[in-house]
């Protein structure tokens, strides 16, 4: 995401909808590949392969790494001046004390939540994102138990998942076209996946036959992963390029939250009730929620105005 935000408003989505696609593909054959491996190599050959291959992030964060702007000239007096200031005003303060300085000042940058008071529908964007995030972790965690539940063999739940899979694959070529076009707003970005995905939930509620089940985890995979790709895709639109990183980290660290609450509230609520159906219902109010949240939020489109440094 730091890299991406050196885009503007009109590519920057269409360059994160790209890596989305390529990052989705890439867990989707992890596991086949893994497998792959582990027959061919046993366990701990796979696991030292896909280890080594790793190792490309590393060569690939070194590549990314932008290069230092050349040096200035600058007039030798008001060099030699400056310089002797800065070093009489620093004399007291050591390079460690500075260093820790810079770095409580960047924390408490990030996690300023000034973003959201400044530009109130970065605010609704936050909510939308952080409950379909929540939606998106609990219908991934308890679709296979759920389809295990009913009574299915676990070879045969699974494949519940994997039709969720392809669904996403699907989810995150469309939103990339949908990008590209640019139709993309606050209707297309969250209320039509929400809505799709609250249709197929209802699915899992009424019908119990397996083919149903895998039609309704096709869209459901589809919708919220067309969802999580578009709105990733359109944050520059919500808030201004000075809050850019804050955006960012507040977005994500809100979405993560509700994703790691996803799975304790649905645990709890399964082991109270000791039912599945009960578990998609809540997702299908948070779903709701974000839908009435994403029309407000439309209402206030074009509203963003760009700060003073």
């Amino acid at each position: 995401m730091i890299y991406l935000e050196h885009f503007d408003k009109e590519t920057f989505p269409v360059a994160y909808s790209v890596r989305e696609l390529f990052q989705y593909l890439g867990i989707t054959a992890i596991p086949v590949l893994l497998e792959q491996l582990r027959e061919e190599y046993g366990l701990s050959g796979s696991y030292l392969i896909m280890g080594a291959l790793v190792w490309n992030c590393m060569i690939s964060g070194v590549l990314m790494k932008s290069k230092r702007p050349p040096p200035q000239s600058v007039d030798y007096d008001h060099a030699h001046e400056s310089s002797e200031s800065a070093n009489r005003k620093d004399e007291s303060a050591g390079p460690e004390d500075k260093t820790d300085e810079t770095r409580m000042g960047n924390l408490l940058i990030l996690c300023s939540i000034e973003p959201a008071t400044r530009h109130p529908i970065f605010a609704l964007y936050i909510i939308i994102h952080s409950l379909l995030s929540y939606s998106f972790v609990v219908w991934a965690v308890f679709l296979v138990p759920f389809g295990k539940s009913l009574g299915l063999p676990s070879d045969v739940a699974v494949l519940l998942s994997v039709f969720g899979g392809i669904g996403g694959v699907f989810g995150k070529i469309v939103v990339l076209f949908v990008f590209w076009s640019n139709r993309m707003n606050s209707i297309t970005c969250s209320v039509i996946p929400a809505t799709i995905c609250t249709v197929s939930l209802s699915g899992y509620i009424f019908f119990q036959d397996f083919w149903t089940l895998a039609v309704s985890s096709l869209f459901c995979g589809f919708s919220l992963a067309y969802a999580d790709c578009a709105l990733s895709g359109v944050l520059p639109r919500y808030v201004c390029k000075v809050h850019m990183r804050q955006g960012v980290a507040i977005s994500y660290f809100f979405s993560g939250a509700l994703m790691q609450l996803g799975g304790i509230i649905s645990g709890a609520v399964l082991d109270i009730s000791g039912s599945f159906t009960l578990i998609f219902i809540i997702i299908i109010f948070t779903n709701i929620a974000s839908i009435v949240l994403a029309l407000s939020m439309h209402k206030m489109d074009g509203t963003i105005i760009e700060c003073n440094e």
